[in-house]
């Protein structure tokens, strides 16, 4: 591996651990979020099937089937990235 291709990989783990850590920041305690309307209920809902997901709670098919249906509330932002109809961090 040449030189400059362990500097580039270096680069990507110091953006991503830099996204991480802001990400980790901005987390807001699901439980404390008051659920005033669709699109909050909708991305609390959200929150506790991917927290169900990570514990393993799910198959691969059921993974899969969950995935694409979140897509469909999920907006393209310019920059990429992508976000539910109401923001609640996860």
């Amino acid at each position: 591996m040449s030189t400059t291709q362990v500097a580039q990989q270096q680069q990507v783990a110091q953006q991503e651990a830099a996204n991480t850590t802001t990400a980790q920041q901005e987390q807001v305690n699901v439980l404390d979020v008051e659920v005033k309307d669709e699109n909050t209920a909708l991305n609390i809902m959200v929150t506790f099937l991917n927290a169900a997901q990570r514990r393993g709670a799910y198959s691969m098919p059921e993974s899969a089937k969950l995935w694409e249906c979140i897509r469909v509330f999920q907006k393209q932002n310019p920059d990429g990235t992508t976000t539910t109809a109401t923001t609640v961090s996860q």
